[in-house]
């Protein structure tokens, strides 16, 4: 079933950039105005000196000046344009036609089964092209637009919601990570996609321990086992990065992901994207019900946590302070903005089992701003099973510390510079 539905101009998947008529073309999309339009990628460490890292894109466009089908292929490697080509059809139906069986030769899946996609090996990777929405252009909100219902938060928790909902700052950690939006968009971030490459994680992890064990010994030597071991890591890491590109390959060979280091790194990224898995489904509910409420009104309804702003002259916001300037040698009459005291559904009655405890005392924990409507939304969380033990002073756990200073250096986030 296919037919040229009519959508707004905001919710049609956009041409290639690299297609010659862009302004005058339009994605053709079927009876369900789904887009006749894919991204697909294969990555092979293994496979020559610089390893396969490529992408696919291909799409049916209408060219309505001349009322021309065309089908549109771009390839090459990720993080560069690549090469394309464009070839006219005599039809609607034929171009279609040739679009699905070149999806079933370069994935192995049948188009009209997408939504369930499941990768063959050696063969691609879908990254699914839905008709364009605000998942793919997520864009700055101007939170002082007259247009917007009027906003019944208080002046202190919208400051600290607008601080913490910048979609600039999300944008911006996206490039500091190596992640190439073209081929990742904030906001097509899926816990589907981050789960599946957690699991990638811990199988590297897992093969990594084996490997340390194996090569510990200097008789007997199982070199058939450490062979075994080195390739399913290369395996492994080839399908993280199908999943989760990273454009520093695009002119270099691409690394397995075979030590601590570069481990502890792409778990700190996954990890990272889950929290922005959450604030990017809330920004996008904000965007989508902006007239009926404010953005920041709805981002704070759906952290779905009670926040109340401390007077100053309030005794929680006195020992706060004195805590701060002894504990802190930049400390200034301007230093603390606000104070707000926090509760999460449920926390009150999951602590209350301890409440005769006399061991009491204040305790800090620091976090990058870019983190926080995650934290908010689903509290502190612990490192999982695939990350590395070293590099935790004291094992894996949520860290607190005694000394305001010391959970301060913690909150530098360069994604937040302006």
């Amino acid at each position: 079933k296919q037919s040229m539905a009519n959508p707004t101009d905001s919710d049609k998947t956009p041409v290639d950039h690299c297609f010659s008529a862009v302004k005058s073309s339009e994605v053709v999309t079927d009876d369900d105005n789904e887009p006749y339009s894919l991204f697909m990628t294969k990555v092979d460490i293994k496979k020559g000196d610089y390893g396969e890292y490529l992408f696919y894109r291909m799409q049916v466009i209408h060219e309505k000046n001349r009322d021309n089908y065309l089908l549109f292929n771009r390839w090459g490697r990720i993080g560069e344009d690549g090469m394309h080509q464009e070839t006219p059809y005599p039809s609607k139906e034929e171009c279609i036609k040739e679009f699905c069986k070149i999806f079933k030769d370069k994935s192995g899946n049948d188009w009209a089964d997408r939504a369930s996609f499941k990768k063959v090996e050696k063969k691609y990777q879908l990254y699914l092209t839905t008709k364009k929405n605000k998942n793919d252009c997520l864009k700055p909100i101007d939170w002082d637009d007259k247009k917007h219902p009027k906003c019944k938060l208080d002046k202190d928790i919208r400051t600290l919601v607008r601080t913490i909902a910048d979609v600039k700052l999300y944008h911006r950690w996206f490039g500091k990570f190596n992640i190439d939006s073209q081929y990742l968009p904030f906001g097509r971030l899926t816990k589907t996609l981050l789960n599946e490459a957690k699991k990638l994680l811990l199988d590297i992890k897992h093969a990594q321990d084996e490997l340390k064990e194996k090569t510990k010994v200097y008789t007997d030597i199982d070199y058939d086992g450490i062979f075994k071991l080195k390739e399913l890591i290369a395996d492994k890491s080839s399908r993280f990065y199908e999943l989760i590109p990273d454009n520093r390959f695009k002119n270099s060979p691409i690394r397995p992901i075979d030590n601590e280091t570069t481990l502890s790194e792409k778990v700190e990224t996954v990890n990272s994207l889950l929290n922005f898995e959450v604030s990017s489904k809330i920004l996008l509910g904000s965007l989508y019900r902006m007239k009926e409420k404010h953005p920041l009104e709805y981002c704070f309804e759906s952290l779905n946590v009670r926040v109340l702003p401390l007077t100053k002259e309030s005794g929680e916001y006195q020992v706060i302070k004195k805590y701060v300037k002894r504990g802190y040698p930049g400390y200034n009459k301007d230093f603390i903005i606000n104070v707000f005291a926090l509760e999460r559904k449920g926390e009150a009655e999951r602590i209350s089992q301890w409440k005769n405890m006399k061991n009491r005392m204040y305790l800090w924990h620091g976090s990058k701003i870019s983190n926080y409507m995650g934290i908010l939304s689903e509290g502190l969380r612990i490192a999982p099973p695939e990350a590395p033990a070293t590099g935790y002073m004291f094992g894996k756990g949520i860290y607190l510390a005694d000394t305001f200073q010391k959970s301060y250096n913690y909150t530098y986030d360069w994604s937040a510079d302006r």
